[in-house]
């Protein structure tokens, strides 16, 4: 279930996602990027990396430059802030570019006041206690931001949305007046990726949701060509760039626990 933000944290934060599910053994799952950032509150039983470690009960995680292999078994119960591109460097104060790729336990950031939202999170009778619950907690912590989001890198990543992730470098530096190193380098500092990677990431969710609407959904020939790809070659080798899966293996997976995490088919 997606719940959005209190209006004063949407320019920050893109929506609450709550996710709970059991399963009877050990399950491999397939996270891959969606542009976005995201803080994780994980209860009951702790996610795995790959190499069996514990993943901490709560972290932050970075820009994902490539897709990411978790695993769980029992009851997985997570709450996830997934933050606007440009929304977690300015709310918790840190450099993308410090996070990409990495997973971070969260009391490392924000120590003691973390420990006491996950707490509350745990006791929480609804979904929608925490909701208010996390409203309050990043309310408070908006009220110390001095760093708002840049305007040139939200106009900017903006502006990638609404064309679905397609454009040249030449038109992005025509918008922005900026050149192309510049801007690649503001990306990076704010966001945790350059505007071509987040291109190739916008366009292929783009994708995602035209392939599954009704039109599209007996046929994605059409779709691919909508969605900016040359041809179905184009779209398979940035998908699996991407996701590490092939368009039609990720599309006959049923039991997705978001548009961005599976499990893995592998």
């Amino acid at each position: 279930m997606q719940l959005l933000p209190a209006p004063a944290l949407l320019p920050f934060i893109r929506h609450y996602l709550f996710i709970r599910h059991s399963f009877e053994s050990v399950q491999k799952l397939r996270l891959f990027s969606d542009g976005s950032t995201g803080l994780v509150f994980s209860f009951n039983s702790l996610l795995q990396d790959d190499r069996g470690d514990l993943l901490p009960a709560s972290f932050v995680y970075g820009q994902i430059r490539e897709y990411k292999t978790v695993y769980t078994s029992g009851i997985t119960n997570l709450i996830i802030v997934v933050f606007q591109p440009y929304g977690m460097s300015s709310l918790l104060g840190i450099p993308a570019s410090e996070l990409s790729n990495q997973i971070v336990e969260l009391d490392l950031i924000l120590g003691a006041a973390s420990r006491d939202l996950y707490h509350q999170l745990s006791e929480s009778s609804s979904i929608e206690t925490s909701q208010h619950q996390l409203n309050q907690f990043f309310e408070t912590l908006l009220e110390r931001v001095t760093d708002h989001p840049q305007p040139l890198v939200t106009a900017a990543t903006q502006w990638i949305m609404q064309r679905n992730g397609c454009f040249t470098a030449r038109e992005l530096m025509q918008f922005t007046g900026y050149e192309q190193r510049q801007l690649e380098r503001k990306f990076k500092e704010v966001i945790g990726v350059s505007p071509q990677k987040m291109g190739s990431i916008v366009r292929l969710h783009h994708f995602l949701k035209q392939v599954q609407q009704p039109p599209y959904k007996h046929g994605m020939t059409t779709a691919v060509y909508e969605a900016g790809y040359y041809d179905q070659a184009h779209l398979i080798r940035e998908f699996r760039k991407l996701t590490g899966l092939t368009p039609s293996r990720y599309l006959k997976q049923q039991n997705r626990l978001a548009v961005n995490f599976l499990p893995s088919p592998d």
